[in-house]
């Protein structure tokens, strides 16, 4: 659900392609800034992989589990669509 809910931000695009359980993998334009924008609402948004991997530069690992609601993942959704504007 958070895949799907994310992908439908404009501005967020999906790297990779292959299924997955938990984590993904979006790409945003200036994505430090964009977390932490998000931090400041008080809401973490993944880990941002270029420091770890270069070639995955504006990319952040997201991820979700059960314990999340779908009214979280909506509010994260709308939350970085808020600031990416």
């Amino acid at each position: 659900y958070a895949f799907e809910q994310l992908s439908k931000v404009s501005g967020v695009t999906t790297v990779f392609k292959s299924p997955f359980f938990n984590e993904f993998v979006v790409k945003v334009k200036n994505a430090k800034a964009v977390q932490e924008k998000l931090i400041d609402k008080k809401i973490l948004f993944g880990l941002a992989l270029a420091d770890f991997f270069p070639q995955l530069q504006d990319c952040i690992l997201v991820s979700v589990t059960e314990q999340n609601s779908k009214e979280q993942i909506d509010e994260l959704a709308k939350a970085v669509l808020g600031v990416m504007k």
